[in-house]
């Protein structure tokens, strides 16, 4: 906190996101790894609370089990969402509410 003066009231953080020169994942192996990565947040509850750095090891053990289809699936659901707009601009925006 020493860095700001006058100190401030608000919680705030710097961020600085550089592209990778090699991808932790290859292009051959990203659809697979995409497929994973969705398999495991709908159908684990655990997902949650599993470090971003262990995603990567989990991948590379599972080298013969596949879970194909399992992005596709989870981005064709989300189409079907239906967004609820926070500005309430809508009058009736209440109703879908209770469509999700």
């Amino acid at each position: 906190m020493g860095n700001f003066h006058p100190i401030p009231k608000v919680d705030s953080v710097l961020l600085r996101i550089c592209h990778r020169q090699k991808p932790l994942v290859s292009n051959t192996q990203q659809i697979r790894y995409y497929d994973f990565i969705a398999h495991n947040f709908v159908y684990s509850s655990q997902s949650k609370f599993v470090p971003p750095v262990e995603w990567l090891t989990r991948f590379n053990k599972i080298k013969n089990q596949t879970y194909s289809g399992a992005y596709a699936k989870l981005l064709k659901y989300q189409q079907k969402l239906k967004k609820i707009h926070r500005s309430r601009s809508e009058k009736n925006w209440k109703m879908f509410k209770n469509n999700i």
